[in-house]
């Protein structure tokens, strides 16, 4: 690591910068769209359900999200993509953007680290003026979506491990380093950085949070 470097603010997307999560608003945005069916929709609110218990099968989650997309090519999943990234900005929580301005303002560097899949991850980055993201890789052959992912999924320990190679790379440093999370599946993120902050949390990062003395943004801060 490199000394004398700036401090680095990892964030969360869903449910921590978005008051809602992207990949389960996009379903509903396909089903709207007539791209997926109601049935698709019900299996990834089963999958959304196991997640909150912190029992989702991860891997079947993302190809399940991916299967409807088989075959798409690059620009046919953009042409879907664009128009609802832009339907997600009334669901940035003012709270967090105020956070995402100071760490502009410090001079920090922002980094977006979500389990979420790419092809979302990185146009939602951009609408939010982050340079930088850690996420879910898409596999395309030949500019055509294959169903499958490229490397580790960015999730728990493994999201983690993905931040911290995005860091090394970088030469940056965890000297001053916040990070932004709603959910107990970022405990392993939380308790890697040294300013950690609960956002809107799910009732077990709450808990963990108290434990622990980490701030809370709640809406009642």
């Amino acid at each position: 690591m490199v000394n004398n470097c700036p401090s680095i603010a990892i964030f969360d997307l869903d449910n921590t910068i978005l008051d809602g999560d992207c990949e389960l608003l996009w379903v509903r945005y396909l089903v709207d769209k007539k791209v997926v069916d109601h049935r698709y929709l019900e299996r990834t609110n089963g999958f959304f359900t196991d997640y909150a218990d912190g029992t989702i099968d991860y891997p079947a989650y993302v190809k399940h999200l991916l299967d409807p997309f088989i075959g798409f090519t690059r620009a046919r999943v953009e042409a879907l993509v664009s128009p609802y990234v832009e339907s997600l900005k009334p669901l940035i929580r003012p709270a967090l953007a105020e956070r995402l301005a100071y760490h502009r303002k410090v001079g920090d560097v922002i980094l977006l680290a979500s389990s979420s899949i790419n092809i979302l991850i990185e146009p939602i980055a951009r609408i939010l003026g982050i340079d930088n993201a850690v996420c879910t890789i898409v596999e395309f052959e030949n500019d055509v979506v294959t169903g499958n992912y490229v490397g580790d999924l960015a999730f728990g320990r493994s999201k983690v491990n993905k931040v911290k190679a995005w860091i090394e790379e970088h030469q940056l440093s965890l000297d001053g380093s916040w990070g932004y999370s709603d959910s107990q599946n970022d405990v392993p993120l939380l308790q890697f950085v040294q300013n950690p902050v609960a956002v809107f949390p799910d009732a077990s990062l709450r808990q963990a949070a108290v434990k622990k003395g980490w701030k809370v943004i709640d809406g009642n801060e």
